[in-house]
């Protein structure tokens, strides 16, 4: 999508994602997010587990650590990727999001809001991000479609009379 005020506000929507009581909130309360040691008991406290939270349980101490340093980062600094006007750091803040919400849905945390949360991360990807993951012969359509319509709008703007050709 291009930059305009409502992709921006659904980018921004992303910023305050779901609440799950880590990022600004989990620096409130408990010790274990300071210490980077919560991710040692999240799994077999949280409200939804599913049957891969076992093995996620059950990762090696230090990968804990690491994961409860992720958190933070992609919570924390990472969503103001979103609100940047440049393609690039746009796109990278997407892909952060979406990976990191697809980690939480892996790992049974509350999967409907992270599902939630990839819906607007969409919003960050254009076409030309989003185009290898279709089909040769749609983005052959969807291009032949898009020259048609610059033919139409050029023909409109000129005064010539409209023709409508379409190639499906």
């Amino acid at each position: 999508p291009s930059g305009g005020s409502r992709s921006c506000s659904r980018r921004g929507s992303l910023r305050r994602g779901p609440a799950r009581g880590s990022g600004p909130a989990g620096f409130r309360g408990d010790e274990c997010w300071r210490d980077l040691t919560c991710m040692l008991y999240h799994y077999e406290t949280q409200p939804n587990p599913n049957p891969l939270s076992w093995y996620f349980h059950n990762l090696p101490y230090n990968f804990q650590v690491f994961s409860t340093l992720v958190n933070h980062l992609v919570e924390l600094p990472a969503p103001f990727l979103l609100l940047l006007p440049f393609r690039r750091p746009r796109i990278v803040g997407g892909v952060i999001q979406v990976l990191f919400q697809a980690v939480l849905i892996l790992s049974g945390n509350l999967s409907f809001l992270n599902w939630l949360t990839i819906a607007p991360a969409i919003a960050c990807f254009d076409d030309a991000f989003l185009a290898p993951l279709f089909f040769r012969t749609s983005r052959e359509k969807a291009q032949r479609l898009s020259a048609a319509a610059a033919e139409a709008r050029a023909q409109r703007r000129s005064g010539g009379r409209w023709r409508i050709s379409a190639q499906v």
